[in-house]
C-alpha cells in the first residue's frame, strides 16, 4: 500500500493526486479520514477559482492550514471524517454539511462555523456557483467506532467482521474511495507562535485579531463582511510594514489602532525574542488564525502518546484498506515537537504494518533534505 511520508502536511495532496492519476484512488466522492490536532480546512486566498484544475498553481498556492478545501471543490474529496484529540476544540464535535463553491472568482463555502467566518470564507449559498457538497464529521477516537458514519464510510460492507483490513486487500483493478491522512502532531502539538513572539507581542496579536461571533444568524452576512473588511485592512497594514514604511494607522477603529501602534512600538524596539528578524506578512496569517479560540497546545508524556497511537490501532483494525495514506510529521514548523516526532512516526508506521502489511513507503521529507544546500 502507497505510504507517503511528508514534512509540511500540504505536500501531502500532490501524492494524492498522483494516485488518482494512477487510477488507485478514485477521483470522486473520496473520504478523507484525518487525524490532527487542526481542521486543515481553510481556503487559499491567493488561489482563483478557475485554476482548480492547474495542478502547479494550486500545489504553490497551498498551505498546512488550507490544502484539503481546494480538492472539495475540484469535486474530489466529499467527506471530511476529523478525527481530533482531546485538546483541539477548532470545530465542534458533530456533522456538518454545506457547499464550497466559487464566488468572484474565489473559493468559498457556506458554513457559517466561527472556524470559518473568523477568516472571511463565509459567503451566502445563493451567492456561489459551481457548487460542491461537502460533509464533514469532526469526532474523537474514543467515539468514532460507534459512529453512525463508521460504517456508511470506513468498513467493507462486503467482508466478514473477524478480517483485518490485510486480509481484505482490493484487487489491483479496484479503486479505493478512502484515504487514511495521519498528522504526528495529533499526538503531540505546541502552539509555535507562543515561542516566536513575546508574551505581550502575542497578546497584542491576540487582541488585534480577535474575533466575536455574531449573536443572531440573521447578522452573519454582514458580519462576514465587516471581518472581511479588517482583515483586508490588516493585510495592507503589514505588507506596508514590510515594505519599510512604519508610519502606519489603522483607519477603522481607534481602540485597534492603538493596539497596533503598542505592537509596532514593541517589536520595533525589542525585536522577538528568538533574535530573528521579524517577518510582518507572516505575522499577519498568525493573527488571522486568531479568533475565539486557541491554538492548541498540549506536549503529550510518553505514557500518553503510547495509549493514543494503541487507540489508532485498534481503530485501524475496523477500517478497510485505504487507497493511499499519508503521513505528516509537522515537526520543522514545530508543530509536533522535535524531540517526539521520530519516535511518533516509528510508533504510527508500525500499527500500519500491524493492520494493513507491507507498506510502500516514500520518505518525501528525506529527499527534501538531501536536495537542499
Amino acid at each position: 500500500m502507497k505510504t507517503f511520508v511528508v514534512e509540511d502536511h500540504d505536500e501531502a495532496l500532490k501524492h494524492i493526486y498522483r494516485q488518482i492519476g494512477a487510477k488507485q484512488l478514485s477521483a470522486q466522492t473520496l473520504t478523507l479520514l484525518h487525524f490532527d490536532s487542526h481542521p486543515d480546512l481553510l481556503i487559499p486566498k491567493n488561489l482563483a477559482a478557475d485554476s482548480i484544475f492547474n495542478k502547479e498553481e494550486v500545489i504553490q498556492a497551498l498551505s498546512i492550514e488550507n490544502w484539503i478545501l481546494p480538492a472539495v471543490y475540484a469535486g474530489h474529496i466529499s467527506t471530511v471524517i476529523w478525527v481530533r484529540p482531546p485538546w483541539s476544540h477548532q470545530l465542534r464535535d458533530g456533522s456538518y454539511s454545506f457547499s464550497v463553491g466559487e464566488h468572484n472568482n474565489s473559493i468559498r463555502c457556506c458554513c457559517s462555523e466561527t472556524y470559518f467566518l473568523s477568516e472571511a470564507l463565509f459567503i451566502p449559498e445563493n451567492q456561489l456557483s459551481n457548487k460542491k457538497t461537502l460533509t464533514i464529521h469532526v469526532v474523537e477516537i474514543c467515539d468514532l467506532l460507534t459512529s453512525k458514519f463508521m460504517l456508511q464510510y470506513l468498513r467493507d460492507s462486503n467482508t466478514d467482521d473477524d478480517e483485518t483490513p490485510s486480509k481484505r486487500r482490493k484487487s489491483d483493478s479496484e479503486k479505493s474511495d478512502l484515504i487514511l491522512d495521519i498528522d504526528l502532531d495529533y499526538f503531540s502539538t505546541t502552539n509555535p507562535f507562543k515561542s516566536l513572539y513575546s508574551e505581550t507581542q502575542y497578546r497584542s496579536i491576540q487582541k488585534l485579531y480577535s474575533y466575536t461571533p455574531p449573536i443572531s444568524t440573521d447578522d452573519v452576512v454582514q458580519h462576514s463582511r465587516e471581518r472581511a473588511l479588517l482583515l483586508a485592512e490588516l493585510s495592507k497594514i503589514f505588507d506596508q510594514l514590510a515594505e519599510g514604511n512604519s508610519d502606519v494607522k489603522m483607519e477603522s477603529s481607534a481602540n485597534l489602532n492603538s493596539v497596533l501602534q503598542e505592537l509596532v512600538q514593541d517589536i520595533t524596539q525589542n525585536g522577538l525574542p528568538s533574535g530573528d528578524k521579524v517577518d510582518w506578512r507572516w505575522l499577519h496569517e498568525v493573527g488571522s488564525g486568531c479568533d475565539d479560540t486557541e491554538l492548541p497546545h498540549h506536549i503529550s508524556t510518553q505514557a500518553q502518546i503510547e495509549t493514543m497511537v494503541d487507540e489508532m490501532c485498534n481503530c485501524m483494525m475496523q477500517v478497510k484498506q485505504p487507497g493511499i495514506v499519508t503521513i505528516a510529521r509537522s515537526s520543522d514548523d514545530d508543530y509536533c515537537p522535535k524531540n517526539q516526532v521520530d519516535d511518533i512516526q516509528s510508533r504510527v508506521i508500525a500499527v500500519l504494518v500491524k493492520v494493513f502489511g507491507d507498506l510502500d513507503i516514500t520518505f518525501d521529507y528525506t529527499q527534501h533534505t538531501s536536495e537542499s544546500p
